[in-house]
């Protein structure tokens, strides 16, 4: 949902309840106006006007839950464990696009290459992280990234084969 919008019960047509902005439903029919869809396991109608598809390849990712998905043709391909912004410097939610893709990126003010990374929110990068030992969790709190996303070295790679610019990202809490 690219806004908060009523989840409406498919019977009645009564409100059942509002759906958080950047949530994923998944869609069963259309009409001009509406979507049948299923939401956090409820299916009910939403306004099409609430609503941005992503299309069949897209990236996802779950802040409160530290995880990344990769989607082609609709399909899980990629399901790991990341480290997002802490919580001074967060990754922002919302609805973007993969702009830049660049191998061997390097930031002197942080004094980091990376070997791959893919530029999504004016500047937020989903990019390899060979200094953590580990990913997933709430270590972003404290010791998160300043807004990248962090991805585990040898999925990074297959992250960057799978994502091309213009990719849909979705980050969500």
């Amino acid at each position: 949902m690219i806004s908060r919008t009523p989840l409406y019960n498919v019977d009645t047509f009564e409100v059942i309840k509002e759906i958080p902005k950047n949530e994923i439903a998944e869609v069963y029919a259309a009409n001009d106006d509406y979507y049948l869809v299923k939401v956090n396991g409820i299916l009910g109608f939403i306004d099409k006007k609430h609503c941005q598809s992503l299309g069949d390849t897209y990236v996802i990712i779950d802040i409160s839950s530290q995880n990344l998905k990769v989607y082609v043709d609709d399909k899980v391909i990629i399901d790991t464990p990341i480290v997002t912004g802490k919580d001074s410097t967060p990754t922002y939610c919302g609805v973007f696009d993969v702009y830049k893709k660049e191998e061997n990126v390097h930031w002197p003010e942080f004094n980091v290459t990376v070997r791959y990374g893919l530029a999504f929110n004016r500047g937020e990068w989903m990019h390899d992280a060979s200094w953590r030992k580990s990913f997933g969790g709430d270590q972003y709190h404290k010791k998160g990234s300043h807004g990248c996303v962090n991805i585990p070295p040898d999925v990074m790679e297959k992250v960057f084969e799978n994502v091309e610019i213009g990719t849909p990202v979705l980050v969500k809490k």
